[in-house]
């Protein structure tokens, strides 16, 4: 029987919302980005050319191989969204067991360490690796969630009329077909809206809140966007405001709230500590007589 040890051997699961990769870490350094030329290609406009960087280095504790991931490059070059690990920004961090990357973007990585090659490469139930998979897309850095920070237009734009206008017939007659022109947009809107609820397109990113004295993260805000099966990712400021005028908001609202607390309900069966998540609201939410109970 042979008793001597296998080397460690270092997996990387890199995940987006259609592939999942497994990686046998071997080298002594690993390029990250969008960049072909990367030794790990990130299929995101949101990542940088060079985002991050694996490097293969002694831990002077226990003199075993591990991996640290740096933020960007060797050259001094930084990414434009960061690297989270555990759902800390960091510049550079030892990766350990089953540690989550997220590249601050909607590609994310899981990393494993085994000593013993026969054993799981995922040690989770389906329901938890789900959960898991779920948890980790969905953190997003600083510079997108800034730029979704933006002022909604209403849909209509209001205009001042010289009343004499109004006697003016074809006026008249302008100003009805305008009307129903934008009725018929707004039932079109709140026909997609009611759709995408059904079909579950819209899905939830959170946004870090990090204590600036210690570094750590204190919460996150739930930022919800519509996975548009033609149109991809559409920001708030856009479907807000149709949302409002539709009076689907409420419904909207109340799916953001329980999935916010269904997905931090599942980050604490993993294991992570419990942390505290701000939802946005809509005045029109708080007008609801069963939102209270709700």
């Amino acid at each position: 029987m042979n008793t001597s040890r296998q080397p460690t051997r270092h997996l990387l699961i890199i995940e987006d919302r259609k592939y999942r990769t497994t990686l046998s870490l071997q080298d002594e350094v690993y390029s990250i980005g969008r960049n072909p030329r990367n030794s790990i290609v990130i299929c995101s406009q949101q990542a940088s050319r060079h985002h991050g960087t694996l490097m293969r280095r002694k831990n002077r504790m226990n003199n075993e191989e591990t991996y640290w991931i740096l933020d960007g490059d060797m050259n001094g070059n930084k990414s434009r969204n960061g690297i989270y690990v555990n759902g800390e920004k960091c510049l550079l961090k030892e990766l350990k067991q089953g540690d989550l990357i997220n590249f601050g973007c909607e590609v994310n990585a899981t990393f494993y360490t085994m000593n013993n090659w026969s054993d799981t490469i995922i040690p989770l139930t389906d329901e938890q690796q789900e959960n898991r998979t779920t948890i980790q897309s969905k953190l997003i850095s600083y510079s997108e969630a800034s730029s979704d920070v933006r002022s909604s237009q209403s849909l209509n734009s209001t205009k001042i009329l010289n009343p004499k206008a109004t006697l003016n017939p074809r006026a008249t007659i302008q100003g009805q077909s305008y009307q129903e022109d934008q009725e018929s947009k707004l039932f079109k809107a709140k026909t997609a809206l009611q759709k995408a609820l059904e079909h579950e397109e819209f899905i939830l990113y959170y946004q870090p809140q990090v204590n600036l004295e210690t570094g750590e993260m204190s919460g996150m805000e739930a930022l919800v966007r519509w996975n548009h099966p033609q149109l991809g990712l559409i920001p708030p400021y856009k479907f807000i405001p149709l949302a409002e005028k539709t009076e689907l908001i409420c419904s909207l609202g109340e799916w953001i709230l329980k999935t916010a607390c269904s997905q931090n309900f599942a980050r604490q069966n993993l294991g992570l500590p419990p942390i505290t998540i701000s939802v946005n609201l809509s005045p029109y939410q708080l007008q609801d007589p069963n939102f209270v109970h709700l």
